[in-house]
């Protein structure tokens, strides 16, 4: 949505509200005319009973009226989506393995159901994609010596220096966004 929508949004909302308690405030001024007269022209015990009918009904409305915009707002949340149940004597083990019963239920949902690892290699996985990078843009990547094999340490090898073009740095770019 572009600003100037949300912003006409806002004010709409903005004024929406404004005429609201306007007209609440004329409601609440003419009710509070309303009880004053009917206090000075009943008695006392019918009084007492006609306030306690109003307010009783005007209870009724507003827990109507809550438990329907609590309905509204619990309609925007979200839902847990539930997960049919998989018979796990689908699958069968033909190896001389045990599986476990996380494997056999992964085996049993098929492949859009996965396991998370319990332990994330990062480093296994910066490599990976690391690898990925450097077959992607075909740039030759020269291993380093080991540091305690090197006896300038300090110094620049102009090999290890590489100078990427702009489509070379958009992907690196967006490789970066994505491991971050």
């Amino acid at each position: 949505m572009s600003s100037a929508y949300r912003e006409c949004q806002r004010r709409l909302l903005r004024a929406e509200i404004g005429f609201k308690y306007r007209d609440l405030r004329i409601l609440k001024k003419n009710y509070m005319y309303d009880l004053n007269e009917l206090k000075e022209n009943v008695p006392d015990n019918i009084f007492q009973h006609i306030s306690k009918y109003i307010i009783n009904r005007s209870r009724a409305l507003l827990y109507m009226k809550e438990d329907n915009l609590q309905r509204k707002i619990n309609s925007f949340q979200s839902r847990q989506r539930r997960v049919p149940r998989i018979d796990q004597n689908v699958v069968k083990n033909l190896s001389s393995r045990i599986l476990s019963h996380d494997e056999t239920d992964c085996l049993a949902h098929g492949l859009d159901y996965g396991l998370v690892p319990k332990k994330a290699d990062d480093m296994n996985i910066v490599s990976n994609i690391e690898n990925f990078f450097h077959r992607i843009t075909d740039i030759s990547q020269h291993h380093k010596k080991l540091m305690s094999e090197v006896t300038n340490k300090d110094t620049v090898d102009g090999c290890d220096v590489c100078v990427l073009d702009s489509k070379e740095m958009t992907l690196a770019s967006s490789f970066r966004s994505i491991t971050d």
